[in-house]
């Protein structure tokens, strides 16, 4: 049986990058560590803290190849892991059975063309326009190619064209994702954007590379793990702090550990009831530090309830 705790960056906890920041867990063990060293005097002292934050980190950013070794060479019955949710007020719970998050690609595309002065834009050849009705032609791909009742996202968030008010850049360089739950039209998808990109880019007098990171499978939750995740939320909770979630077009790593075995991957809510809410990837972004509590609670309880459940079974 293994547990997975989320993991991000300590400036990402208002940004909720990863959830909960390892639920305290990491900041504890930076505490514990500082606290004890701060008795140590002088340069020698600072020294071992010094080392031992070091040693920390490098042990926290090992954990995920620690868990793929333990799930391939020890039996993994099971596996659990969560994030925060911004919307879900502090106190309450959410998962959902079945296929909940979605798989990911990152997109990288490079528009080349030729820069030159905005006053002679005949002797140039614009990649800032080129690569804007690359972004407009794009949204076909959801609103015309794709099943009408298959979920799927195409987003760009960013868009860089070093000019200036009077100068063209050579080149345009563009960021998005593309997110779905099929894997077949997961595939098909990249190849339109490729095919739309490059073509709209020659069709202008440019070109366009295209580099698809293939990023995360979908999330799968196994129906009676997520039916013991809620059992145990309704004891752990009360049954009215615990909710069925929709599908998410968001994406998680934790998938590839949920390919491997029965996993659930829920929800701890985080909002600050009165609040306005705020969502993840935002630098204002705050949580409900009670939530931290709970959600430390809730995956012991959950672990100790599994490990119980297997025992029975066991017998």
């Amino acid at each position: 049986m293994g547990f997975v705790w989320p993991m991000c960056p300590a400036e990402s906890l208002k940004k909720g990058g990863e959830g909960m920041t390892t639920l305290l867990l990491i900041l504890l063990g930076y505490l514990v560590v500082l606290f004890i060293l701060a008795k140590t005097p002088g340069t020698v002292g600072k020294k071992i803290a010094l080392y031992s934050v070091l040693i920390l980190m490098a042990l926290i950013m090992l954990l995920p190849f620690y868990m793929m070794f333990v799930m391939s060479t020890l039996k993994t019955n099971e596996i659990y892991s969560f994030h925060c949710l911004p919307e879900m007020d502090c106190g309450k719970i959410g998962m959902r059975k079945g296929t909940y998050m979605a798989s990911t690609a990152e997109l990288y595309l490079t528009v080349n063309g030729k820069g030159g002065h905005g006053g002679t834009p005949t002797l140039d050849i614009d990649p800032i326009v080129i690569a804007s009705h690359i972004i407009v032609a794009m949204q076909q791909i959801v609103s015309r190619n794709a099943n009408p009742v298959m979920p799927t996202i195409l987003s760009f968030g960013k868009m860089i064209g070093l000019g200036r008010t009077n100068i063209i850049p050579d080149e345009v360089k563009i960021e998005g994702t593309i997110r779905t739950f099929d894997e077949e039209w997961r595939l098909d998808a990249h190849r339109r954007i490729t095919r739309i990109a490059q073509g709209l880019a020659e069709s202008m007098g440019g070109s366009c590379d295209v580099f698809i990171d293939f990023g995360y499978p979908y999330v799968f939750n196994d129906d009676d793990c997520t039916q013991r995740t809620h059992d145990n939320g309704v004891e752990y909770f009360g049954s009215e702090n615990v909710e069925w979630l929709d599908m998410r077009m968001t994406a998680e790593d934790f998938a590839f550990f949920a390919q491997k075995v029965p996993a659930c991957y829920y929800r701890i809510g985080v909002h600050i009831p009165g609040t306005p809410i705020t969502n993840l990837h935002r630098p204002n972004l705050m949580i409900d530090e009670k939530s931290i509590e709970y959600a430390m609670g809730f995956i012991a309880y959950n672990a100790l309830k599994a490990l119980k459940t297997k025992s029975k079974l066991q017998k």
